[in-house]
């Protein structure tokens, strides 16, 4: 999305879409499945899905892998639900546009749950956290070397 460091010497980098520019959900650090509605239509970036789904597709031609067989984001998102324990929560709240907590046992992948107080972080009713301190809660924001460089 931005043109980084690591993204400067990389032999190839693909123009992804910002959050505002897709369809889908997002699982949030607090571990909320939040949904995303696309704002706004840019020429050239792709979402994650169709980054994925081309790639695949291009792969598959030369006898790596097998082709995304999804055809949106949706389908992606079902499998999500019945195969990752946690993920299944009523959809109800995430289609109106609320956040829904997921049950995801975060210390089966060797990580201790990073208690955020309540209050801290608020979405701003549009599906996106908008108060300036979600990273300061991200345990995997805070745990590479250039964030405990600065504190």
């Amino acid at each position: 999305m931005f043109l980084t460091e690591t993204a400067k010497v990389a032999d190839i980098v693909f123009p992804a879409a910002s959050a505002y520019e897709k369809d889908g959900t997002v699982t949030n650090t607090s571990g909320e499945i939040q949904p995303l509605h696309k704002a706004a239509e840019v020429m050239g970036a792709r979402t994650d899905f169709d980054l994925l789904r081309i790639l695949s597709h291009q792969l598959e031609k030369y006898g790596i892998g097998k082709a995304f067989h999804y055809k949106h984001a949706a389908g992606v998102y079902e499998e999500i639900r019945k195969a990752v324990p946690g993920y299944d929560v009523d959809l109800s709240g995430v289609l109106s546009g609320a956040a829904e907590p997921t049950q995801i046992a975060v210390k089966k992948n060797g990580h201790a749950a990073y208690d955020v107080p309540v209050g801290l972080i608020k979405p701003a009713q549009d599906s996106l956290f908008t108060s300036g301190t979600l990273g300061r809660y991200c345990q995997a924001i805070e745990s590479v070397p250039e964030a405990q460089a600065k504190s």
